[in-house]
């Protein structure tokens, strides 16, 4: 048997050095992947999604109520409110429920689905009821029973394993409404992503 090497210069630091071949499969997989991490990262920057894409999917759930006409919409993962924002002028819609784990974001954002000053001025015939809970989508709990759509936009990435177990059971199961319209980000076009 005889044993191949291989040279593998480094332009950078001009260095040249003898490497085996299991070293060099480890360089060549490096490579691999800077690639495809290269190849993101410039699709990236050459695609533009006008609206963005966060928008593109407000803008389908906000479709799907128009057409379904639910009542009752609960929000999972509803962090900054802008969907629920969006989803308040929707006529049909008299329960409006967010849930996220971070009280502070919410507590933050909140303050955009007060009602606005021609509410109190030309009041609507129909109730329109805001609730914002801080929770996790992982535990069952009976004030999130009864709703007529769920919406789960880029929520299910950020989940830990274990919630992320029970998201199902949770959502399917013991929540259980008639519409459930659930969203990832593009791995491609996010560059937090891998």
């Amino acid at each position: 048997l005889i044993q191949r090497s291989f040279f593998f210069a480094s332009r950078p630091y001009g260095m040249l050095g003898l490497l085996s071949k299991q070293t060099l499969r480890c360089v060549a997989f490096w490579v691999l992947i800077m690639d495809e991490k290269l190849r993101k990262d410039e699709l990236a920057r050459t695609v533009k999604f006008t609206p963005p894409l966060y928008k593109q999917r407000y803008q389908f759930v906000k479709q799907l109520v128009n057409k379904h006409k639910p009542k009752k919409v609960a929000d999972l993962g509803c962090a900054d409110c802008r969907l629920l924002w969006m989803l308040k002028f929707c006529n049909c819609i008299e329960m409006l429920v967010g849930l996220d784990i971070s009280e502070d974001v919410m507590k933050e954002k909140m303050h955009m689905l007060h009602p606005l000053p021609g509410d109190y001025l030309q009041p609507s015939e129909r109730p329109l009821t805001v609730i914002l809970y801080q929770g996790s989508v992982a535990q069952k709990d009976p004030c999130m029973l009864g709703f007529n759509m769920v919406t789960c936009i880029e929520l299910i990435e950020h989940l830990k394993s274990e919630e992320l177990e029970k998201f199902p059971e949770v959502v399917f199961g013991f929540m259980s409404p008639a519409m459930i319209v659930i969203s990832t980000p593009n791995s491609e076009f996010n560059p937090l992503l891998p």
